[in-house]
């Protein structure tokens, strides 16, 4: 590291491209001793030693914190399957100055050639350009309910190497720092019901893109199934001749009960969940009360602005008033915010505590489980800290 450094640092002979073997838990070190030397771009080549291995789980996480920790250097994840040749010719170097066993030379010789191979699609696609329907392929994936360590392997993946990315607002900072510096970037999000782009426009916009690049990923708070306009955008997907693929997300109601320890059943008081919309469709469709009434556990997505009307119909509908219920902001992420009261104070409990959009409801006899589970963790922790 240190030639590298002093040969970045001369006058005399300025380099202008150079290739550095890492580990890759040295990455962000690496990149802060380069910024020293006015280094501005860094591209992090992952090596595939072992086929399938290449986006292990820690080297975008140190891509990640490489990004946010030194701003003033731009550090992208290289997508394997778009080597220049270069780096190639360097790798293949390097596998035979370390003397490989036959089986790893094999499994570097197997790399190239479908490293040529994807140089030689590339060429035909082109970031870009214009491709036929079949060439291309839309990820549809769910961010997850806001912490960023709540995503699969597969999801991140996608977006260290994804061409296009087309994401809402909820998309935590932690993973839009995986984009590669060259991908196009649309936020497409909205604030609650302030102003923002129309579903239809988004479709538009997904399509056209699908048709300019090889790899788009629409990332979307939660799962994309659930609330998340996906089925609408796989229509128009179908619709324009583009194959998609859906990435699951661990949805609101499953990253919050996970965040509060709440069950969302218990076999004894709560054999019934059901996740329900807060607000109706664009058709003017009306939630049915009657039977959400009657559902054990109930979790309300988008339903802040109607709280007091949802609150009230359950109700009128047979919910007792004096139901545990509880409303989270910003679920899973450090300013998460919880409010736990009767389902008749929770719309005027909320209002108080000033609680802002993303927040979800959840209705049902485990929010007392759960105060009561907490409590005994208060007062064993108490104890605990008292003999000490």
């Amino acid at each position: 590291m240190q030639r590298v450094v002093a040969a970045l640092t001369r006058r005399d002979r300025p380099v202008q491209f150079c290739f550095v073997d890492q580990a890759a838990e040295r990455l962000p070190a690496l990149v802060a001793e380069l910024a020293t030397t006015g280094v501005t771009h860094v591209v992090v080549l992952p090596w595939l030693l072992q086929l399938g291995k290449h986006l292990r789980e820690d080297i975008p996480r140190a891509i990640a914190a490489t990004f946010l920790s030194t701003p003033e250097v731009a550090v992208a994840l290289a997508d394997p399957l778009g080597f220049d040749e270069t780096l190639v010719q360097l790798a293949e170097r390097r596998v035979a100055e370390a003397q490989l066993s036959v089986a790893k030379l094999s499994a570097a010789q197997v790399f190239a050639t479908k490293v040529s191979a994807a140089q030689h699609e590339s060429a035909q696609l082109g970031s870009g350009t214009a491709t036929t329907p079949g060439s291309v392929t839309v990820h549809l994936v769910g961010a997850g309910p806001g912490d960023p360590g709540m995503v699969t392997v597969r999801a991140r993946e996608l977006i260290a190497t994804c061409d296009c990315l087309i994401y809402d607002r909820l998309v935590a900072p932690e993973l839009l720092a995986l984009v590669p510096a060259k991908a196009e970037r649309h936020e497409v999000g909205k604030t609650g019901w302030g102003p923002g782009r129309g579903q239809a426009d988004i479709n538009q916009l997904i399509v056209a893109c699908g048709r300019r690049f090889r790899r788009v990923v629409r990332l979307k708070g939660g799962d994309p199934l659930v609330f998340g306009r996906g089925g609408e955008e796989l229509a128009a997907l179908a619709e324009a001749g583009l194959p998609a693929e859906v990435v699951p997300g661990v949805t609101s109601a499953l990253g919050a009960a996970a965040a509060l320890q709440l069950p969302l059943t218990l076999r004894r008081s709560a054999s019934t969940l059901a996740f329900a919309t807060g607000h109706g469709c664009v058709d003017g469709h009306v939630p049915d009360f009657k039977a959400l009434a009657g559902i054990d556990t109930l979790a309300l997505y988008m339903g802040l602005r109607q709280l007091p009307e949802l609150c009230a119909s359950l109700i009128a509908h047979g919910r007792p008033a004096t139901t545990p219920a509880c409303a989270i902001e910003w679920a899973t992420r450090p300013n998460q915010r919880v409010v736990e009261c009767t389902l008749a104070d929770l719309a005027q409990r909320v209002q108080e505590a000033g609680l802002a959009s993303p927040t979800l409801v959840v209705v049902g006899e485990v929010v007392r489980e759960r105060i009561r589970v907490a409590a005994v963790r208060a007062a064993v922790d108490s104890e605990a800290t008292q003999e000490t």
